[in-house]
């Protein structure tokens, strides 16, 4: 599936959707400073640009 289906900011539901990972996941990974997040009322959000960065390892790479 084409990335372009998928929005420049998205819920937990969507980024563990996008990928192909429990939300849970997602969650704590964003809970525990790995991959940004930010907190939108009683949502978080997670841009696919950090999502993409996360899977190649960059953040990874950053956080040292």
């Amino acid at each position: 599936m084409s990335d372009t289906h998928y929005p420049d900011v998205m819920t937990i539901d969507e980024a563990a959707a996008y990928l192909r990972v429990h939300p849970q996941t997602i969650r704590r990974r964003v809970k525990d400073g790995t991959l940004p997040g930010a907190r939108i009322g009683r949502t978080w959000r997670v841009r696919r640009i950090d999502l993409d960065r996360f899977l190649s390892g960059e953040l990874r790479e950053e956080r040292k």
